[in-house]
């Protein structure tokens, strides 16, 4: 599983930005809102690349977005 997710990491860490839809979005903001994801260091190494990754979020239904 480790390795899976280092892979993921890696991917994840090579793209340019990320096209979001409000199902997507509001999925993957605890990455961005929750510390205790930190806990572990692939936890915190993922957290870091996805919170400095520039995202766009596509959504009709959606006032705002945080993060």
């Amino acid at each position: 599983m480790r390795s899976c997710f280092r892979f993921h990491i890696a991917q994840v860490g090579e793209v340019g930005g990320y096209l979001l839809g409000r199902r997507l979005y509001e999925t993957m903001l605890v990455w961005e809102t929750d510390p205790s994801l930190r806990d572990t260091e692939l936890g915190a190494i993922f957290a870091d690349v996805w919170c400095a990754l520039p995202k766009v979020v596509f959504s009709q239904t959606l006032d705002s977005v945080q993060g």
